[in-house]
């Protein structure tokens, strides 16, 4: 295993994190190194990241590298140093890929955890969590804010592990899957076309496309890792700039508004009708009256245009089929006329009485922050 780190101007935190990342349980530098890319440095990270490797027993290779103005940014600079972590993983079958973030503190688990996962998936997504130092420095009703929101997404993969269950990702499982905490086999690496070409959420394209390729995506709660919530981040869409969104509608009185119960069901219940007439039509010998016919009653799930829905259930993998229904289901308008977002407490009260109908406890919610 080769872990990929990118850090811009990290002096102060780089040691903490490669201490831990050097600390893991049961690694040695046989099985287990570090890469760390420092990009675009005015500071000293480089030089910082160097005496702390020395202290450790395990390898930490520290890389330095300019990037131009327009690639100076986290989404170039985590496929970059994904890319040389991989380039040393070269002919040897089997390897893994993991990534964090130079502000994050992996637990000492981590990287066992994160083999054991990666055992039956492609991509695994850890549970990220926030440094308990800096958490309680938040103000009251931002912290408040942050809990429901972390307890909403929760539920809400509860419910959707009854509704539409996925072998490869089953219950407990969480919502995330971000570079500050994640692992996937060099094979998977190895079959991404293209490194997403976005200044943020490159994690999240990352998980996209390999999920249009059906490779397994889990998301395990036991591989654990905890996150800075500085104001100012270094990146332009993460969780310094959502609590900052979080600030700001909270000093206007507003709501923070999600996908009610309502939606969230429906949806669940379209993609598993939508997962069962993709394979009914990739395991039949021909397609048949039946299968225009599931189209229609998809359609209805979807809230689809007639015929919209063909080329989804044509879709070589049913990553790409669920992408196009997705598309399908946003040109016609219907499902945003149907469905409005609700503030975060109605959603999250609507959830728990789901789950009390569905005779299903939350699940195992105690982590949530």
């Amino acid at each position: 295993m080769v872990v990929a780190v990118p850090a811009r101007n990290e002096e102060g935190r780089i040691a903490r994190t490669l201490r831990a990342l050097g600390e893991q349980l049961g690694e040695d530098a046989d099985s287990y190194r570090v890469l760390l890319l420092a990009n675009n440095c005015t500071d000293h990270t480089a030089a910082a990241a160097r005496r702390v490797a020395q202290t450790l027993t395990l390898r930490v290779e520290v890389i330095e590298e300019d990037f131009p103005p327009e690639q100076a940014h986290v989404g170039h600079a985590r496929g970059r140093a994904l890319h040389l972590a991989a380039a040393l993983l070269e002919g040897q079958p089997g390897s893994l890929l993991a990534t964090t973030d130079a502000d994050t503190v992996v637990a000492p688990d981590w990287a066992a955890k994160l083999r054991a996962a990666l055992g039956e998936a492609d991509l695994v997504g850890g549970r990220i969590l926030t440094l308990p130092e800096e958490r309680d420095t938040l103000p009251r009703h931002l912290r408040r804010l942050q809990l429901q929101d972390a307890a909403y997404h929760l539920l809400a993969s509860r419910l959707r592990s009854v509704l539409d269950p996925d072998p490869f990702d089953p219950w407990p499982r969480h919502h995330q899957h971000f570079g500050a905490n994640m692992g996937l086999r060099l094979s998977a690496w190895k079959q991404v076309r293209v490194w997403p070409q976005v200044r943020s959420l490159e994690d999240v394209a990352l998980v996209q496309e390999l999920r249009r390729l059906d490779l397994r995506v889990r998301h395990c709660p036991q591989v654990r890792a905890w996150t800075s919530v500085r104001e100012h981040g270094r990146v332009e869409t993460g969780l310094s700039s959502q609590l900052r969104e979080w600030q700001e509608l909270l000093a206007h009185g507003a709501s923070w508004r999600v996908p009610g119960v309502s939606e969230l069901r429906q949806e669940a219940r379209a993609t598993a009708a939508l997962r069962l007439a993709w394979t009914m039509n990739w395991t039949a010998d021909n397609w048949t009256a039946s299968t225009w016919t599931a189209g229609a009653a998809l359609e209805h799930l979807w809230m689809a245009e007639p015929g919209t829905l063909h080329p989804a259930l044509a879709a070589p993998t049913f990553g790409l089929a669920r992408e196009l229904a997705f598309g399908a289901r946003h040109g016609s308008g219907h499902w945003l006329s149907r469905f409005s977002p609700v503030s975060l407490e109605k959603a999250l009260s609507g959830l728990r009485a789901e789950l009390r109908l569905m005779d299903l406890p939350g699940g195992t919610l105690q982590d949530l922050d």
